[in-house]
């Protein structure tokens, strides 16, 4: 089996037995601690299913976010909205969903655009635009990914 980043144990007792109290201590807990590694096994398929298909599931929840992000961006050069990005990034063992504008700092100005709310901009765009489609869309967010882990394991 393939071991997965996130491992399971179970266990009852020592997991090893150096001086047993009665004869078939050392044997009971051998026994044990083989069934409690083999329900570990079946815990960690259903880990490593989670591990495998998070980073597109987490994709999937955030793409209507990003969509409305960039409905309120504002669009004056389009340079701005252009810039939009959902992406997967990993670095070592760590993985992370990113969804954001301006990568690089390209424009530049994409972070004044985005908090400075004394800047007028023409409805429906306006500043703290990721802000507010991310906190508009929470509940969407919950609820896809809900959805898209109930497919994972029914299959």
């Amino acid at each position: 089996m393939v071991r997965t980043a996130t491992r399971a144990r179970f266990s009852v007792g020592k997991q090893a037995v150096r001086k047993p109290r009665f004869a078939s201590e050392r044997a009971t807990q051998q026994q044990a601690n083989r069934q409690f590694r083999a329900i570990a096994d079946q815990v960690e398929s259903i880990f490593s299913a989670l591990q495998e298909t998070t980073p597109e599931i987490c994709l999937e929840a955030l793409e209507p976010v990003k969509l409305k992000a960039e409905y309120y961006c504002p669009k004056d050069t389009y340079a701005l909205v252009d810039s939009s990005y959902l992406e997967v990034m990993t670095t070592g063992k760590h993985t992370r969903v990113e969804l954001g504008f301006g990568p690089a700092g390209k424009p530049f100005y994409a972070v004044y655009v985005h908090e400075r709310t004394d800047l007028k901009h023409e409805a429906p765009t306006q500043a703290k635009f990721l802000e507010r489609a991310v906190l508009e869309d929470l509940d969407g967010i919950q609820m896809r990914l809900t959805r898209a882990y109930r497919r994972v394991f029914n299959g």
